[in-house]
């Protein structure tokens, strides 16, 4: 599916049921790692990923820089999971530095 990609974009990411984490982890986790291994064999050189603002550590009372911990938040699995792919992605980009990785991390807005 990749031969011949320029960049990948990757906004796949289920969220639902969240109380059914095997689910979740297959297709978060291991959707991602197969997508990584299938851009390294087919060297595409660019990934654009959608990560999310639920990486960065609790606790700031203003708007944080990309030095604040991206620990994540314990009590949320959508957050627990994405870290689990940003930890993925620095090794990836560490096995692969040919390959440019952008991580976008936008919020959600509930409410009218």
């Amino acid at each position: 599916v990749l031969r011949g990609a320029d960049v990948v974009v990757h906004l796949g990411w289920a969220i639902q049921p969240v109380r059914y984490g095997p689910y979740l982890d297959r297709v978060n986790i291991d959707g991602t790692r197969a997508l990584l291994r299938a851009m390294a064999a087919e060297g595409v050189e660019q990934l654009v990923y959608a990560s999310s603002l639920g990486v960065y550590a609790p606790g700031a009372t203003e708007p944080v820089s990309e030095t604040w911990p991206d620990s994540g938040q314990r009590s949320s699995v959508y957050s627990r999971q994405k870290v689990v792919i940003e930890r993925m992605l620095d090794h990836f980009e560490h096995e692969n530095p040919g390959v440019a990785v952008a991580r976008i991390r936008p919020t959600l807005v509930v409410q009218r």
